[in-house]
């Protein structure tokens, strides 16, 4: 049986279908045994003459095979997989095979060309590691955390960074044995010298939202070598919830925090963990340390954004900052005060849609302001004025949805569908 994930079985350096390997290796035995005869005919030199001939072929022979099968491969993915299920099943060992390839046989230095092949094949090969994980999470029912690591950026720095060892774990990945890949990832950790950091936190966010278990080993190596960062914590602290532990959750958010020197220059990282720390305190039911949070993270927000007035991003964050505030306080019952909140973050996001109006991201922003302001002036029993914000968000993701068709839009479009159904469902 071929193993899929060893790029010797398929044939890295350029050699064809075994029975022409076969009459290769005999023509050499013969030319070798009839040396000392043949050295100085014609016969000798029109062997060697057809040996060049049949090695060239084989390296283009090759060359057109690998690039043929990636192809049809990537047309079979891009109609569900169901073409050519056993010629494709090898892909990604043929792709990590043309890399080692190239990365073995340059030198180091390749020419455009070369270099163009290279990334089009790393890019690749990191795209079917991230289908693999990201499948492997739909498949048990995860739901990807939209502030977690990008698994598909995680993945292409892995397969340019990485060496020849890992690159060949990522390739298992990317074959389906996501157990075997990050067995194989883990070992390789564990025996490195060199930058030891970067293994385990490439292995944390792989792991990270489809295996709890190893995501928590993972960051707590970093956090045994004193290399545990921002979002190391983060992530790390998610997991412990997803795992619920949420005593070592808080432990990690502060420690984290006081670790942080004082200065400006960690103001926007102490905000970002604060936020976090509100948000682990909703999940244990203090909603008023939960709010206490949010206010100091709103107040960092407020001081960073006046510092940098050109900053749309600052701008960005602080309306954030109002919204997660408002939920506090619907949830609270202080539904006046968060109707406030809520306003005050709309304001912020009109002027960021009307500094770049095709900035969708800021767009779907103003759309859920529209909707959280909705829902409070529902509960407060205003219907027509909670019409009139859910008629405006719903106007604001619909071309959204038509346009890009992408599933956060559609929720974004479901969801005031639903707001204004239940509308007219108490008004009948």
């Amino acid at each position: 049986m071929t193993d899929a994930t060893n790029p010797d079985a398929t044939n890295p350096k350029g050699q064809g279908p075994r029975w022409i390997r076969w009459w290769v290796l005999i023509m050499a035995v013969l030319m070798l045994a009839g040396l000392p005869v043949l050295a100085t005919t014609a016969a000798y030199k029109a062997i060697i003459a057809a040996g060049a001939v049949v090695a060239a072929f084989l390296a283009f022979y090759d060359d057109v095979r690998r690039k043929g099968k990636i192809v049809l491969c990537d047309v079979s993915k891009l109609m569900g997989g169901t073409l050519f299920p056993d010629l494709c099943k090898d892909a990604p060992a043929d792709r990590l095979a043309q890399i080692k390839a190239l990365r073995d046989n340059h030198g180091g230095v390749l020419e455009p060309d070369k270099l163009a092949e290279l990334d089009a094949l790393e890019t690749a090969l990191a795209g079917q590691v991230c289908n693999a994980l990201l499948g492997a999470g739909e498949a048990k029912g995860l739901a990807p955390d939209p502030t977690g690591p990008d698994t598909c950026a995680v993945a292409l720095d892995a397969v340019t960074h990485a060496d020849a060892a890992a690159r060949k774990a990522l390739a298992r990945i990317a074959d389906g044995d996501i157990q075997g890949g990050f067995d194989a990832l883990i070992e390789q950790a564990e025996r490195s010298t060199d930058d030891t950091a970067r293994h385990w936190r490439r292995i944390g966010e792989l792991a990270y939202g489809l295996d709890t278990a190893r995501a928590i080993a993972a960051f707590e190596k970093l956090e045994n070598m004193d290399r545990l960062e921002i979002w190391d914590a983060i992530y790390l602290c998610r997991s412990y919830v997803q795992a619920g532990n949420l005593t070592m959750a808080e432990d990690i958010l502060k420690g984290a925090i006081a670790a942080l020197p004082e200065g400006e220059e960690t103001l926007r990282d102490r905000g970002v963990l604060l936020d976090e720390s509100a948000s682990l305190h909703i999940a244990q039911g203090n909603l008023d340390l939960a709010l206490s949070n949010y206010r100091e993270t709103h107040a960092i927000m407020q001081q960073l954004a006046n510092a940098d007035t050109d900053s749309l991003e600052r701008q960005r964050d602080l309306s954030v900052s109002h919204d997660k505030i408002g939920d506090v306080l619907v949830a609270q019952g202080k539904l006046d005060d968060a109707l406030q909140s809520f306003r005050d973050g709309m304001d912020i996001r009109q002027q960021l849609t009307q500094a770049d109006p095709g900035n969708a991201e800021w767009r779907a922003d103003l759309a859920a302001s529209h909707g959280k302001m909705g829902q409070v002036l529902a509960a407060q029993g205003d219907a027509g004025a909670a019409r009139a914000q859910f008629v405006q968000g719903r106007d604001i993701v619909l071309p959204l949805a038509e346009r890009s068709g992408h599933a956060l839009w559609r929720q974004y479009l479901e969801s005031f569908d639903a707001d204004l159904a239940r509308l007219d469902g108490a008004e009948d």
